[in-house]
């Protein structure tokens, strides 16, 4: 049966490390990635519970705490070969998190077919690893042809115990024509499951309004406050798009405010 998750914020952002800062960031939820959260050889989970990884990352132990295990793929490979042999699984569980993103393994053009098919099975073996002890897990629907996107469909509506998936524009789906065509197949995907799901966003903030009707809610995981506070760049809302400008500090000056001020400013 699906695991009870608790609510979250549309915008969620994430936090890469605690560098120029002092005070906690102060935000009802906070994204992870997967490189804070194990080491290199995914052999080990760097923390013992979700305060001291909080703590470290200068964030609120209020804020509930969303991993994102998208990342670069020799990293999502050690995980494949680690997370039994090194109970990975179990210390994830420990940290509880309110949400996670299972791990996203590539689907690309330049391999032969069998590469894609092994892919998307492993996303659906690593997901179902997860959700099987108690954390809410998101289901990446990474796809390369709409036969992939019919195979996700039929999995997602076979199996109620699926709450949310995730979709990945930040890379993939960077380029206009593929954006649209994987928003299009996701929008069909959640009113054919008859909006009961939740998508988790990596990119594509402008697309949120297209998706909202087709799902339960939608959340985007944005690393914008983060990086524009590193290269000490404020965030601002002109007719209603984000955009930034310079903001200047002193040299060791710390960053805290500007965060806490790009993490209001982002949301929505």
């Amino acid at each position: 049966s699906p695991t009870a998750a608790p609510e979250l914020p549309s915008s969620i952002p994430i936090i890469y490390h605690q560098y120029k800062r002092n005070e906690h960031l102060k935000t009802p939820a906070v994204a992870v990635p997967m490189r804070i959260v194990l080491n290199d050889r995914a052999s080990k989970v760097r923390y013992t519970n979700k305060t001291a990884l909080l703590d470290r990352l200068r964030v609120s132990p209020r804020a509930r705490l969303v991993l994102d295990f998208t990342g670069r793929d020799w990293r999502l490979e050690n995980y494949w070969a680690e997370r039994n042999a090194s109970q990975l699984i179990d210390a994830i569980a420990r940290l509880r998190p309110a949400w996670m993103i299972a791990p996203n393994y590539s689907v690309i053009t330049d391999v032969p077919r069998w590469d894609n098919l092994h892919a998307i099975k492993r996303i659906a073996l690593t997901w179902s690893e997860l959700a099987a002890v108690g954390i809410p897990t998101a289901l990446p629907v990474n796809a390369r042809t709409a036969r992939d996107w019919d195979r996700w469909t039929t999995f997602i509506l076979s199996r109620p115990e699926i709450q949310a998936i995730a979709l990945e524009l930040a890379t993939g789906g960077r380029y206009a024509e593929r954006r649209a065509y994987m928003l299009g197949c996701a929008k069909e995907m959640g009113l054919a499951a008859g909006g009961r799901l939740r998508l988790f966003l990596r990119g594509g903030r402008m697309s949120i309004p297209l998706l909202e009707d087709a799902f339960t809610s939608v959340h985007l995981l944005d690393s914008n406050p983060f990086m524009k506070s590193a290269h000490r760049q404020r965030v601002v809302r002109s007719d209603n798009r984000i955009c930034s400008k310079p903001s200047f500090t002193l040299v060791g000056q710390p960053v805290e405010d500007l965060l806490q001020a790009n993490v209001k400013a982002s949301s929505f």
